[in-house]
Formats: C-alpha cells, structure tokens, sequence
C-alpha cells in the first residue's frame, strides 16, 4: 500500500489529537510528517493507535500552514482532495488580549528592582 510517505530518518513523528466535532471525533493520533518539499508543501500521514480501524488520513499542508488538503489511504496528490480545511483564527475575547499602552506613551522594561532597563 503505498502512503506517499517515504521510508527513513527524514521522517518526523508525533503524539496529536484530532477533533473532528460534526463527527463526534477526538482522536489521540500518530503524526507522521515528512520534510517540506520544494514547493514548502508538507505530506502528513494521521493514523489512530486506539483505533486502527479508523485507517490513516494521508494530508498535504499547503505552503503558508493556512490549507489542509487530503484523505484516505487511497488519495494521492495528483487526486482531487476528499478533505479541504481552512485555518480560522478564533477571535480572542477582550481578557484575553495584550493590553495596549496609552497613545503617545511607551512601554519601558523594567528590572524586578524597579531599574529601567
């Protein structure tokens, strides 16, 4: 079965999690991931360990990390992809953000004794 994915000390392997929430999805998964190509396209094969029977995803990162493109073990680059995702920044609530300093004032850095830096 050929998974696109060569063979060798290239390779990178990883513990993910993949959450899938239409489909009631959250795997702990394998990671697999080759070095960037050429193009900075990235092959990454998924496959659950709790659950072989779930297969493997075969995925392409796209240059820039903002597209995921792939599918089953059957699905080869040259193929329309089965699976297209888009990365989506979730809007950080107001706690969340990095206060911001008056207008006209900066920011100085200053030592745990109270020095400027």
């Amino acid at each position: 079965q050929e998974l696109s994915l060569p063979l060798g000390d290239d390779i990178m392997c990883l513990m993910a999690s993949c959450s899938i929430a239409s489909f009631g999805l959250e795997e702990q998964v394998v990671a697999s991931l080759d070095v960037p190509a050429a193009d900075a396209t990235q092959a990454i094969m998924l496959q659950s360990l709790e659950r072989p029977e779930l297969g493997v995803t075969l995925l392409l990162l796209q240059p820039g990390g903002s597209e995921l493109i792939g599918g089953d073990a059957s699905w080869k680059q040259s193929l329309p992809p089965l699976m297209r995702l888009h990365r989506r920044v979730a809007p950080q609530s107001p706690s969340q953000q990095m206060p911001r300093p008056p207008t006209g004032q900066s920011l100085r850095a200053r030592s745990p004794t109270g020095q400027s830096l």
